[in-house]
């Protein structure tokens, strides 16, 4: 295959992958096949700059299915096997292991516990989607700064605060 091919096969990809909402079923069963099959004609004969490109564009693909993923994985939704790749399967088993400890101290611990919409009035997860100088909180604690892709722990008015100015997405698990 031509660099030609090879930049256009993983362009096509990547864009198709970052027009859609929903994750693309994966072009060959993990990451590592997929650039082994994208070079295996080339060889060791890729110039820097088409080496830079193939890792760029790969980056993209993969922030961009991440970001897919645990946007699913925060609303409780199931992820078919066949739609990713081996190592986002992997990525999933712990966010799986995590649930399963979750569900194994709950039977355990046969302690009466506060309802969860109790715990929920109290603090909200947020994701930020872009940095974020110091705030005070409403209960006059300093956060911060936040860098973009930071996941704070935030009273539910100060999330929601957040989330209205554009800089934070508000996490369900």
């Amino acid at each position: 295959m031509s660099l030609e091919k090879i930049i256009d096969r993983i362009s096509k990809l990547t864009l198709r992958e970052v027009e859609s909402m929903d994750l693309q079923p994966p072009a060959a069963k993990s990451y590592e096949e997929l650039v082994n099959d994208l070079l295996s004609d080339v060889g060791e004969n890729v110039p820097e700059i088409v080496s830079r490109m193939i890792k760029s564009t790969i980056s993209v693909l993969l922030h961009t299915r991440l970001e897919k993923i645990l946007r699913k994985i925060s609303y409780g939704e199931q992820i078919p096997r066949k739609m990713l790749y081996l190592e986002e399967r992997r990525l999933l088993q712990i966010f799986e292991k995590i649930d399963e400890l979750s569900r194994r101290q709950a039977v355990k611990r046969k302690v009466e516990a506060r309802p969860i919409e109790e715990l929920e009035r109290e603090l909200v997860i947020v994701a930020m989607r872009d940095t974020f100088p110091a705030i005070q909180t409403s209960r006059m604690e300093r956060l911060g700064p936040f860098l973009k892709f930071d996941i704070v722990t935030l009273p539910p008015e100060d999330a929601a605060e957040l989330v209205r100015k554009g800089i934070g997405d508000i996490v369900r698990l």
